[in-house]
């Protein structure tokens, strides 16, 4: 009677043990799945902040590139004043 005894608390830890288990891989997948959601999401953040770094580039090279416009047809404008004011 013992043993059947003995048997049956066992086999009760046991199902116990394997429900914790389960249990436990439930949440490290869960915690996989956070993960992976969490690395796309940085993914994203990081080609945004590339794209946002060529476009502030890009937006600094054009302003260079209109201020030398603006600097040589000033200069141009006043050369031109001056041959018509015959200095």
């Amino acid at each position: 009677m013992i043993a059947k005894e003995q048997m049956s608390l066992i086999q009760k830890e046991k199902a116990e043990a394997i429900d914790e288990l389960k249990e436990a891989q439930k949440a490290a997948e869960e915690a996989n799945k956070k993960l992976g959601e969490a690395l796309v999401a940085q993914k994203r953040a990081e080609e945004s902040l590339k794209i946002e770094k060529f476009r502030t580039v890009e937006l600094e090279q054009a302003g260079i590139e209109d201020a030398k416009k603006k600097g040589h047809e000033d200069f141009l404008s006043f050369l031109l004043s001056m041959r018509v004011e015959g200095i």
